[in-house]
This record gives C-alpha cells, structure tokens and sequence, in this order.
C-alpha cells in the first residue's frame, strides 16, 4: 500500500496545517466512500500526518535528522528561498522512500524557486516530483488579507499539488487536457487548472466553490484511479 504522508516546517502556522491535512482527508474520504454503507473501500490510501518531525537518536544537522534538515540543506541562503528541485530530491533520496515508497506532500512557510540555474529570482507556488512528493509554499498565500480566502486558496493549492502528485490528468487523457507546458493541466472548472499567481490561484478557487466542485469528472476519475492503483504498485 502507498501512503499519503504530509510534513510541515517550523514557520507554517497550525491553521495552515490542519487546513492541508484536512483537504487530503477530505478528498481521499469522498472518492473512496462507498454511498450505501457509508464505509471506504479497502482501496483508501493512508494519510499520515507527520508533521514538524524529528528522530531523537539522530544528532541534528546529520542526514534526515527532522523536517528541518530538508529545509536547511535546499534553503539559499542569499535569497532565503528553497530551492524545489534540491528539496524534492532531498525527498525522493530519502531511506523511507526507497524503503516504503510512499506519497509525500510537503507544506514551507518559505518561498520556493522552481528553476534555481536558469531563474533563481522567480518563485512557484509548489513544485510536484510525480509519484514522489509535492512541496507547496505558504507565504504567497499569506498576501490575501481575508482568513477565509487565504484558507479557500489553500485548500485548492493543496487538491492541485496532490492531483499532480498521482499524475492527474493521466498520461493519455485528451479530454479538457492542456499539454502545452512542463506538466498537463486540466482547462475545466476544475482544481487541475493552473494558476500563475496566488490571486488567479484564488480566483479559480472562488469558481469552482460556486460550481460546487473540487474536481471535474474526469480528474476525479483520474485521481481515484491512480491513487487505487498505487496501493498494489501497478502505476
């Protein structure tokens, strides 16, 4: 079975976490809730929330001694950012991974370069190392001055990061599919489109509130599929 872990670093408020951790049950609940009996399908992926960790025995600054550690050592210190790529290698490197391959969602409070050779100086809301980890920031977030919008915006960060995650939309999909950049994205109302900045982030977050959707059929479909699939390794 493949797991969804999640981690936070120091910086990134209890609201911030609750709100991710809450999102991914939310999500993984309402795909894999069988309506009649109002039970799961034995097919639900784990969420294992581990939060700010560290390991006792570990002394600090030696390798994956805690959360902290992939920050300190992805972290530039001029720009103060983390640098996605080294902290999602970090990551895909670690004994756990390769051990007990899992999913792994990571929330900073940092801002995050993408591409650190060719644009140190633009940043990403997340980055996704499709079935390894995602990495998302939440300091752009904290520009919106509503509470509620800046939680809205979160959440939908978070369902986007998690859908890239498990490769959604999958490989092979045409439907409502954007290919023309690094990743695909979906072009419906859906959390899969994507969002250049935090305010067309919040933007769509708004619209697909009102459309009453997180998913649109066919990324749910994508997700449930791809997430019932790597319990038994098969993606």
């Amino acid at each position: 079975m493949k797991p969804i872990a999640i981690m936070w670093s120091e910086g990134v408020a209890e609201e911030e976490a609750v709100q991710a951790v809450f999102t991914v049950h939310q999500i993984v609940g309402a795909l894999f809730r069988v309506e009649r009996r109002n039970q799961f399908s034995p097919l639900v992926p784990a969420v294992r929330p581990f939060g700010t960790w560290v390991i006792p025995s570990v002394p600090r600054g030696a390798a994956y001694w805690g959360t902290q550690w992939y920050v300190e050592r992805s972290l530039d210190p001029e720009l103060n950012r983390v640098r996605g790529p080294d902290f999602l290698r970090l990551v895909q490197l670690e004994p756990w991974q390769i051990h007990d391959p899992h999913f792994d969602l990571a929330l900073l409070d940092y801002e995050i370069i993408a591409d650190p050779d060719d644009a140190p100086e633009e940043t990403t809301l997340g980055l996704t190392l499709p079935g390894v980890a995602a990495v998302i920031s939440v300091a752009p977030l904290r520009e919106i001055p509503d509470r509620e919008d800046r939680l809205l915006a979160l959440r939908r960060l978070v369902a986007h990061h998690l859908g890239h995650l498990v490769r959604v939309p999958r490989p092979g999909r045409t439907e409502h599919v954007d290919l023309s950049g690094p990743e695909p994205h979906c072009t419906a109302v859906c959390a899969m489109r994507h969002a250049n900045d935090v305010y067309e982030l919040l933007r769509y977050a708004r619209e697909e509130r009102e459309a009453g959707v997180t998913y649109c059929r066919a990324c749910a479909r994508d997700l449930k599929i791809q997430l019932a699939s790597a319990q038994f390794s098969l993606n």
